[in-house]
């Protein structure tokens, strides 16, 4: 088993009643049909198709927390807030809050996303997890780079600010 503590990550929190209905009119994946225990990738998108923000969207007891760019995270709740209208949703950015940390090369039998109190262990992959959340510590051997390196080998994007409205979602596989 391999670890490191992510500080590239932001993490905000969308939380209310019309928090799925928000999300799912939002972004680029089906938020309305998912299910308590998967999480989903999906992009958040200008008026123009380009990608604002990628993000790994986790649902929470209370709503969802969001797994953007540490860099993105306090615009894209700011913005994002520009869009709830009359939907009962509020949206805390929860980057300093909740610690991050990558998971690899282990064989955790659980499901997708499995709470434990106020922490969660997210899959992410084959033998790959992230565990978020206040209770989340540990002494991890691995740099932050070497998770970076296991997300690129999977494929997945992560639109940052040097990146932001550069692409349209097919153009990263999205």
């Amino acid at each position: 088993m391999e670890c490191a503590l992510l500080s590239r990550y932001g993490l905000l929190a969308v939380t209310g009643p019309d928090a799925r209905a928000f999300l799912h009119a939002q972004l680029t994946n089906d938020i309305a049909n998912l299910p308590p225990d998967r999480s989903a990738f999906a992009g958040w998108c200008s008026a123009k198709g380009r990608l604002l923000a990628t993000m790994r969207v986790i649902p929470a007891p209370e709503g969802f927390l969001l797994q953007l760019a540490r860099d993105l995270a306090p615009a894209v709740a700011k913005r994002l807030s520009m869009f709830i209208l009359r939907a009962k949703v509020k949206i805390a950015d929860e980057s300093s809050s909740r610690a991050q940390m990558g998971v690899w090369d282990v064989d955790w039998k659980i499901p997708d996303v499995a709470w434990e109190g106020s922490d969660v262990k997210v899959r992410v992959g084959e033998k790959r997890f992230l565990m978020i959340g206040p209770g989340v510590s540990g002494t991890c051997a691995a740099s932050e780079d070497a998770w970076t390196l296991e997300e690129i080998r999977a494929g997945r994007p992560l639109i940052m600010a040097a990146t932001q409205d550069m692409f349209v979602p097919q153009m990263v596989n999205l």
